[in-house]
């Protein structure tokens, strides 16, 4: 049942990411005029996306810890990978917020944050959250 539940969870959050990053993030913004719209949009998923990855992250660590522990030696090797995802989505939620830094300061300085001086260190990041 365990196994079963865990599976669930994967499918989930695979589903997940693949729906946001490659096919609700591309339609935003090709459908949407405005980029900074558009970029402000996505970026909520994203955010939303990233904390439903580290719950998710928690809760299968456990389930996996769980499993090992009943002896199931081939969750040994799946929490590792588990345990890399979650600290995945911790620096792409620590990337999130210094993303978010940068447009609040391009909007005190009244631009866009693609226009501010912000905006190499905001593409470098926006570049690496992508991968």
């Amino acid at each position: 049942m365990i196994h079963r539940i865990f599976q669930l969870l994967v499918g989930l959050w695979l589903g997940s990411i693949l729906s946001v990053g490659y096919l609700v993030a591309p339609v935003i913004f090709t459908k949407l005029p405005d980029r900074q719209l558009a970029g402000l949009i996505a970026g909520e998923i994203f955010s939303i996306t990233t904390t439903m990855t580290i719950v998710l992250g928690v809760v299968l660590l456990g389930l996996s810890n769980w499993q090992v522990s009943r002896g199931f030696a081939k969750y040994r090797q799946i929490r590792w990978f588990v345990l890399l995802i979650l600290l995945f989505a911790i620096g792409a939620s620590l990337m999130q917020l210094w993303m978010m830094d940068l447009k609040r300061l391009a909007s005190i300085e009244g631009v866009a944050v693609m226009q501010s001086t912000y905006a190499t260190p905001f593409a470098r990041l926006h570049g690496v959250s992508s991968v």
